[in-house]
């Protein structure tokens, strides 16, 4: 009986020690790690997923924002279009009457060095003819280098007039349609003379390939025509006579009458026993 006792203490001790374990010993959590561990992983992923789709909503471009291209042939809009030809035409005719007045005045300076030579040299109607001769020539050279001018000029005013009709037009157009961006794109031609200039060519594309889709060449060359024709008068333009600038002002601008010289009256004002004999 006495041997039993220690024995029956000994399991009580186990007994009593085992009852003062606490719930949460690791052989209780052994069973629970692998949902705790999935739960926690859940909750990592659904908040990295979560970032991943503001920043890639912040990114992206707003559905149906998709930035509209469209092309157009500025050579062929500047071939087709009415106002080029209008323009040429009124600097050519204005140039063909500079012409005609220059070959004017120089017949008027040559037929009065020729009625010089009647006069005696060194004489004071001598040198009062030559001198407004010589007046007269630098005059000459003066409205003609204005007169050039004038030309370079409206050639620079026709391409700018030019220019704003088809930016204006293309602005239309892509008002009205919705487009965002127009290129301009040309074609190779066939007239290269030699490698290099081929090269240089294709060196100047802007565009390499667009579909026909895109191209609104033809409906800008309408819409800038139809403008073209509704205008009042029919050319709207700062080169016409009403604003052209004067060669003869411009000359008398810059050559003030203080600067004229003594003795260059003209010779039709030349009267008495001095002046040419009549030509039979």
């Amino acid at each position: 009986m006495t041997r039993n006792a220690p024995s029956a203490s000994s399991s009580e001790r186990r007994s009593s020690k085992g009852a003062h374990r606490p719930s949460w010993h690791r052989s209780s959590l052994t069973p629970l790690l692998p949902h705790l561990l999935l739960s926690v992983w859940s909750r990592d992923v659904q908040r990295i997923t979560y970032i991943a789709f503001l920043s890639a909503a912040w990114l992206a471009p707003p559905a149906g924002a998709q930035t509209k291209v469209a092309v157009i042939n500025v050579e062929e809009v500047f071939a087709r279009y009415k106002r080029p030809a209008v323009l040429e035409e009124q600097i050519r005719a204005r140039q063909k009457g500079l012409l005609e007045e220059a070959e004017t005045r120089r017949q008027q300076i040559d037929r009065k060095r020729q009625e010089l030579q009647a006069f005696k040299p060194g004489t004071p109607d001598y040198e009062e003819r030559n001198k407004g001769i010589r007046r007269e020539e630098i005059e000459f050279q003066v409205w003609r280098t204005l007169g050039e001018e004038e030309i370079k000029l409206q050639h620079k005013n026709s391409f700018r007039l030019i220019y704003d009709d088809v930016r204006a037009g293309v602005a239309e157009l892509a008002r009205q349609r919705g487009i965002d961006l127009v290129l301009t794109f040309d074609t190779l031609t066939e007239e290269a003379p030699d490698s290099q200039a081929l090269r240089q060519q294709i060196l100047l594309q802007k565009v390499i390939y667009w579909s026909p889709q895109i191209d609104i060449t033809a409906d800008l060359i309408e819409l800038i025509n139809a403008r073209f024709d509704k205008q009042s008068p029919p050319l709207n333009d700062p080169s016409g006579d009403a604003s052209r600038p004067d060669p003869d002002q411009r000359l008398a601008d810059a050559v003030p009458p203080s600067s004229t010289p003594p003795g260059s009256a003209r010779v039709e004002e030349a009267t008495g026993e001095n002046a040419a004999p009549e030509t039979p």
